[in-house]
């Protein structure tokens, strides 16, 4: 195995993150650009104006941004499909040298990740619900109406199955693994976990993804299979998701309907 500086730990700990977030921010400024050549477009064979007003200019500068935002869902699937060329061989690079675990009831283990997971969730928007956390971040509701747009196939894509595949090989399938090469467990799950609720960008989803960094994290130590994280993940986004439809229909989910999931949660965690 290979020795590096700590500068060196620390910038290979961290850029497959910066891949990430850069990979995001040029998809979002291409379809932007390309959203508003389009409009442009259509001004001109509507009326022959190449060069707006100032108020239709401010107007086509919100109209462009209102787009990016409701099409954030189809953004974050073309962006994870995009992470899959740089991260797939890195990936597999960091498998090299390292010990292969051999799982007893791998079927099973992979249960118990998918339902573990949805009571995790549910079990701290229970916690953060009683706590009335949200109140502390108003910016949070901004985050919500922008995964709502869009349509429901595009947005179940990006958040239940592209988002959890590519962050499983950034954070515990690159990150955490590097990261266990140098410094001690504790410190690499934590470090990765903190990471992983850096990219959510908005201090909420931070403080959530953190704490599901952190459990991930842990079960990936405890079997050493990115497919039970990824599993883990999709299960607690699908949850999420489901709540969100819900939601969004105008029903709402009472709280002690989430006591089954927390039972559920509860039991998994004893028997992992």
């Amino acid at each position: 195995m290979k020795t590096y500086s700590v500068p060196r730990h620390i910038w290979r700990a961290v850029y497959p993150m910066l891949i990430y977030m850069g990979i995001q921010v040029f998809v979002t400024v291409a379809a932007m650009i390309i959203y508003a050549i389009a409009l442009t477009a259509d001004q001109v064979l509507a009326n022959g104006d190449v060069m707006p007003n100032s108020m239709e200019l401010m107007y086509q500068i919100e109209k462009i941004s209102q787009w990016a935002m409701d099409s954030s869902s189809l953004i974050l699937l073309i962006s994870a499909v995009l992470c899959l060329a740089p991260f797939l061989p890195i990936w597999r690079k960091t498998q090299t040298g390292l010990l292969n675990y051999e799982v007893k009831k791998p079927v099973l283990l992979l249960l118990i990740s998918v339902l573990i997971f949805p009571g995790f969730n549910m079990f701290l928007g229970l916690l953060f619900d009683i706590a009335d956390i949200t109140r502390f971040f108003p910016s949070y509701e901004t985050i919500l109406r922008a995964l709502s747009g869009g349509s429901v196939i595009i947005r179940f894509l990006a958040i239940v199955v592209a988002g959890p595949i590519i962050e499983e090989l950034c954070f515990r399938g690159i990150i955490l693994n590097r990261l266990l090469t140098w410094t001690r467990t504790w410190v690499a799950v934590l470090i990765q976990a903190l990471l992983f609720g850096i990219i959510h960008m908005n201090p909420f989803q931070s403080l959530y993804a953190t704490l599901f960094g952190v459990a991930l994290g842990y079960l990936y130590l405890r079997f050493r299979k990115l497919r039970f994280c990824i599993a883990g993940h999709m299960a607690f986004n699908l949850t999420a998701f489901v709540i969100m439809i819900i939601e969004e229909s105008g029903m709402i989910v009472p709280d002690w309907t989430l006591i089954p999931g927390i039972t559920v949660f509860a039991a998994g965690v004893y028997f992992t």
